[in-house]
C-alpha cells in the first residue's frame, strides 16, 4: 500500500473512515442540524455540501424567477444522499428538493468537475419544469459588455464593491436576463481570484456560487453555450478548483483581441509562466499581481518583491498575502512585519465603508470579521428580496481569513525566522488582546501557542467549530489542530477529529482543490491505488509542484528519481521554473558539465543558486572553481542570510590562502551585517584560527545571547583548554558537563558491553605510541577512565580533565572488548581519531 510521509514532523491522528451522510446550507433552512451525524450541520461530507450548495442556490433563484419571492424558510430543502454503487472522486445523488408544495426528485451524477455547471443540468432542467419557468433568449452581444472585463482588471476592494453593489441592483431589476448571472459569476470569480491566505485558504462558498449563477443562466437561456463575461468565468472556475488542464482548454477558447488581457493572465494563473506579462510595456494591475505571484511560485518571492514599485504594495494587499501564503527569507520577514497588518486593516476599513456607509471603529472590527457569508437571495426588515452577488458577509470572511494568516506569518517571523521568543510572546498577548473573540481565532491560537495551557484552549475551541461548521474550515486549519506541538504531549479533545470522514472524496472530484493539506489525509495518500490517484491528478493539474513532489514520493518511495523520470513531468515549465530546474539539475550531479550547463540557467534567473553551484565544485574536490561561484554567491544572491549561513567555507578558504583581508570583510558581513547565526560561528571560527582566543569568545557569546546557544560557548573552553593549556575555563565546563554528556556519565566496565560497538572513537592511523599500547589503525575506544564516549568531543573532554596520570581506556579490538592503559606524551598516541558511527559505515 503506498502511502505519503507526514510533513513538519507533526504528528497526525487521522482515523481512515470514510462515512456517508446527508446534507446542509450556508445560512439557509438546510442548516439545522443531522441528529444522525457526526457534524452539526445537515451535510457529513465536502462533496455532499459543495453539492447541495449549489442545488439550493439554483432552487431559490428559480423559485424566485417564477414567484418573486423566496420559498418559505419551513418549506424548502436541499436533502443529497449519496448511493451505495459511489466510486471514489465519482460520487452519485439521489436528490430531493422541497419547494414549498412542489417536490423535486432528481439524480446528480458527478462526471464532470463537482463545480462545473454541466453537473447540476438534469437538476436545474427539472426545477425548471416543475416550477413552469419559461425559456428566454440570450441578449445579444452589446458593445458595453467589454466594460466590466475592462473595469475588472482593476481588482482593489473599492472598485470590486462598487460592482458588487452595480450587478446586484441590475439583478434585481431583470431577473431572468442570462447575462447578468454569467456577470455575477465573473465578479464572483475575480473576487475570489485575490484569496491568498495561506493557511486558511478557502473558496469552496463563492465557487458553488459560480457554478449556480451560470447553471441558472444556461437553463434561462435554454442552451449550454456561454456570452463573454459566462467564459471568462467558466476559465475562473476551473483555475480556483486547480483543475489546470480545463481552465487552459477554456482560455484558449476565448476570443481575441478584446481578451488578450484576460487570456495572458488566465494563463499566468494556472501554468505560473510570468514571462508572458513581464514583457508587457503597461500590465493592468490585475496583471501585475498575477505575474507576481507566479514570479514568487516559479522563482522567488524576494526577487518577486523586488521587481515591483513601492507603489504597487501600498494600494492592495495582496502582494503581502502572496509572500504569506509561499516561503519567504529572513529579509522578507522584516518586509512583512512593516506591510502585513496595515494593508488587511486599510482594506478591511475600505471595504465596510463601502458596504455600510460609515467608518470602522476600532471597537467593531471582530463584529463586523464575524458576519459569515450570507446567500445570494436574502430577505430585508421588511420582508423584501435583496441580492448580493458577493455582499458583505463574503468580504467579512474573505478579510478575516487574510488577517488570520497574516497573524500567524507575523508571528513566525518573530518566533522562528527572527528567533526571539520574548517579542513573539509580546505578539501573542497583542493578537489575543484584540481579536481572541473572532470566530477563526482559536485556530490562529494554536499556530501561535507557546504553552500548555494556550494549546489546550486553542484545541478545546477549534475542535467544537469543525464539527459546528467543517465548511468554513479549511483542511490545513484543521489538520493542524491534529499535529502533535513541540512543547506538549498531543492533546486531542475529539479522539477522531473526522478528517477523513469530511474530506471523503478527496480532493473534490475533477479538482486539485488545496492539494497541499490534503496530503496528510489517509483518505487520498494511503490507498492501494494511491500511485494511480496521483496519476488522475497530475493529468488535470500537471504543473501543479506539490502534486509531482507526492506523486513522485509514491512513485518513486525508496530511490532518487532519474532524469528521465523527472524530465516527463517537468518539461513544460522547466525553462521558468527554477525549482523544477534544480530538480532536473540534481538529477545530473554525475555529469559535472551538463549539471554546471543546467544550474547556471538557473543561477540566472536566481543568483542565491550560485550557493549550490559552489558548493557543488567543492564538494567535488575542485575548489577553485567552487570559491569563483560562491564568490559571485556572495555578490548576487538576494538572500543575505542564505548568503551570510554559506560563507564560512569561503571564509576558511581566504584565511588559508593567506587572504586575511578577504576572510575578514566576509565574516564582518555574515556576524556583525546579518548576525545569523552561522555568521556569528563563522567569525569566531575564523577569529579561533587566527588566535584570537578572547575575541572569538565574544562572538560565542553573542551566540548564546541571541540563540541560546550554551553548548557553542562550552565547546570553545574545551577546544580553548586543548589549544593553550589554559584551564581557566575548567569549572565552567564542569557545571555544563551535560553539554558533553546528554545521557550523564555512564559508569561501565568492558563487561558492560555484549555486542560489536554501534558508537565511539575510532582510531584512524598507526604511530609508535599506538602500538607501544597494544593498540592498531581500526581499534574503537568506547570509554576512558571508566566512563562510556559516543564521540571525540566527550573523550577529548575526559582526556583533559581526568586527574589520573596516564590514560585508562576500553578499547574493541580484535572483536572483543579490552581495558587498556597507557602513557602517551599529552596522553595522546599521535594519530587521527573520529567519531564512529556503524550505521554511517
Amino acid at each position: 500500500m503506498a502511502s505519503i510521509r507526514v510533513r513538519r514532523g507533526y504528528i497526525l491522528i487521522l482515523i481512515a473512515i470514510a462515512l456517508g451522510g446527508c446534507s446542509h446550507k450556508e445560512s439557509g433552512p438546510a442548516e439545522s442540524s443531522n441528529g444522525d451525524g457526526y457534524f452539526k450541520t445537515h451535510f457529513q461530507d465536502e462533496s455532499q455540501f459543495i453539492v447541495e450548495e449549489v442545488l439550493t442556490d439554483v432552487g431559490e433563484m428559480a423559485f424566485y424567477a417564477k414567484n418573486k419571492r423566496l420559498p418559505s424558510a419551513k418549506e424548502f430543502y436541499v436533502h443529497a444522499v449519496e448511493t451505495s454503487g459511489s466510486a471514489f472522486r465519482a460520487p452519485k445523488y439521489e436528490v430531493t428538493i422541497r419547494l414549498e408544495k412542489k417536490l423535486i426528485k432528481t439524480v446528480v451524477d458527478v462526471k464532470e468537475p463537482i463545480w462545473s455547471p454541466e453537473v447540476y443540468e438534469e437538476a436545474a432542467g427539472q426545477i425548471f419544469k416543475t416550477l413552469g419557468i419559461a425559456k428566454v433568449s440570450r441578449p445579444p452581444a452589446e458593445p458595453d459588455d467589454e466594460e466590466m472585463l475592462k473595469s475588472l482588471l482593476d481588482p482593489r476592494a473599492e472598485v470590486l464593491a462598487v460592482e458588487d453593489r452595480t450587478l446586484s441592483q441590475s439583478i434585481r431589476e431583470n431577473f431572468t436576463n442570462p447575462k447578468l448571472h454569467e456577470q455575477a459569476a465573473f465578479l464572483l470569480g475575480t473576487f475570489s481570484m485575490r484569496e491568498s491566505s495561506g493557511e486558511f485558504y478557502d473558496v469552496r462558498l463563492p465557487l458553488c456560487r459560480m457554478a449556480a449563477h451560470l447553471a441558472f443562466a444556461r437553463e434561462l437561456a435554454g442552451d449550454s453555450s456561454d456570452g463573454i463575461h459566462g467564459q471568462v468565468a467558466m476559465a475562473q472556475l476551473f483555475l480556483l478548483m486547480n483543475n489546470e488542464t480545463g481552465a487552459l482548454q477554456r482560455i484558449k477558447a476565448l476570443k481575441q483581441p478584446q481578451m488578450d488581457v484576460w487570456i495572458r493572465l488566465l494563463r499566468a494563473r494556472a501554468t505560473h509562466d510570468y514571462r508572458e506579462i513581464k514583457g508587457v510595456s503597461k500590465p493592468t494591475k490585475l496583471e501585475n499581481i498575477e505575474c507576481f505571484r507566479a514570479y514568487c511560485v516559479s522563482v522567488d518571492t524576494s526577487l518577486a518583491w523586488d521587481a515591483f514599485s513601492n507603489t504597487e504594495y501600498t494600494q492592495v494587499p495582496d502582494y503581502c498575502r502572496i509572500v504569506n501564503a509561499s516561503g519567504y527569507s529572513v529579509g522578507m520577514g522584516h518586509v512583512m512585519m512593516q506591510y502585513s497588518i496595515p494593508m488587511e486593516m486599510k482594506e478591511l476599513g475600505e471595504v465596510y465603508q463601502s458596504y455600510q456607509n460609515k467608518q470602522l471603529e476600532k471597537d467593531k472590527i471582530v463584529e463586523a470579521l464575524n458576519q459569515k457569508p450570507a446567500r445570494f437571495l436574502t430577505v430585508d426588515a421588511q420582508g423584501k428580496a435583496q441580492m448580493n452577488v458577493i455582499g458583505w458577509g463574503q468580504w467579512a470572511f474573505f478579510c478575516q481569513r487574510h488577517l488570520c494568516n497574516t497573524l500567524v506569518e507575523n508571528f513566525r517571523v518573530l518566533n522562528e525566522k527572527f528567533g526571539v521568543p520574548e517579542s513573539a510572546k509580546e505578539f501573542t498577548s497583542t493578537a489575543e488582546k484584540n481579536f481572541s473573540n473572532l470566530y477563526l481565532f482559536p485556530f490562529v491560537r494554536r499556530y501561535i501557542s507557546l504553552d500548555e495551557a494556550d494549546y489546550h484552549k486553542a484545541e478545546d475551541e477549534a475542535f467544537p467549530l469543525t464539527v459546528a461548521t467543517p465548511h468554513l474550515i479549511s483542511p490545513q486549519i484543521w489538520n493542524f489542530i491534529c499535529y502533535q506541538p513541540r512543547f506538549a504531549q498531543l492533546y486531542m479533545p475529539a479522539p477522531n477529529p473526522h478528517l477523513n470522514e469530511w474530506h471523503k472524496h478527496n480532493p473534490p472530484p475533477g479538482t486539485v482543490y488545496t492539494l497541499h493539506p490534503r496530503l496528510d489525509h489517509p483518505s487520498l495518500t494511503r490507498r492501494a491505488d494511491t500511485v494511480q490517484v496521483m496519476e488522475q491528478l497530475l493529468a488535470i493539474a500537471p504543473y501543479d509542484g506539490d502534486l509531482i513532489g507526492a506523486y513522485l514520493q509514491v512513485k518513486y518511495p525508496n530511490a532518487k528519481p532519474t532524469y528521465e523520470q523527472l524530465e516527463p513531468l517537468y518539461h513544460r515549465s522547466v525553462d521558468y521554473n527554477v525549482r523544477f530546474m534544480e530538480q532536473v539539475a540534481n538529477t545530473l550531479q554525475d555529469k559535472p558539465d551538463e549539471y554546471e550547463r543546467l544550474m547556471l540557467k538557473v543561477a540566472k534567473l536566481n543568483p542565491c543558486n550560485y550557493l549550490a553551484l559552489g558548493n557543488y565544485f567543492v564538494q567535488n574536490k575542485k575548489v577553485d572553481k567552487g570559491a569563483e561561484y560562491l564568490e559571485v554567491a556572495m555578490k548576487e544572491c538576494q538572500n543575505a542570510v542564505a548568503s551570510a549561513n554559506q560563507s564560512e567555507w569561503l571564509i576558511d578558504y581566504y584565511f588559508n590562502k593567506g587572504e586575511k583581508e578577504k576572510a575578514y570583510k566576509l565574516a564582518d558581513f555574515a556576524a556583525d551585517e546579518v548576525y545569523s547565526f552561522a555568521g556569528l560561528r563563522a567569525k569566531a571560527n575564523l577569529l579561533e584560527m587566527d588566535g584570537k582566543w578572547m575575541e572569538a569568545l565574544e562572538y560565542r557569546k553573542k551566540m548564546e545571547e541571541r540563540y541560546q546557544d550554551t553548548a557553542g560557548v562550552v565547546w570553545f573552553y574545551l577546544r580553548y583548554r586543548l589549544a593553550t593549556g589554559d584551564t581557566r575555563y575548567d569549572s565552567e565546563m564542569e557545571k555544563n558537563i551535560k553539554t558533553f554528556f546528554p545521557k550523564g556519565l555512564e559508569e561501565v566496565t568492558p563487561e558492560s558491553f555484549k555486542e560489536a560497538p554501534q558508537y565511539g572513537v575510532l582510531l584512524n592511523g598507526d604511530s609508535e605510541e599506538l602500538q607501544k599500547a597494544g593498540l592498531s589503525k581500526g581499534n574503537i575506544i568506547v570509554a576512558a577512565y571508566g566512563k562510556r564516549i559516543y564521540d571525540t568531543y566527550q573523550y577529548s573532554y575526559l582526556r583533559e580533565v581526568s586527574k589520573e596520570p596516564g590514560l585508562r581506556l576500553i578499547v574493541w579490538k580484535n572483536g572483543e572488548y579490552a581495558e587498556v592503559k597507557a602513557s602517551p606524551p599529552n596522553r595522546k598516541f599521535g594519530v587521527d581519531i573520529l567519531s564512529y558511527d556503524s550505521s554511517r559505515k
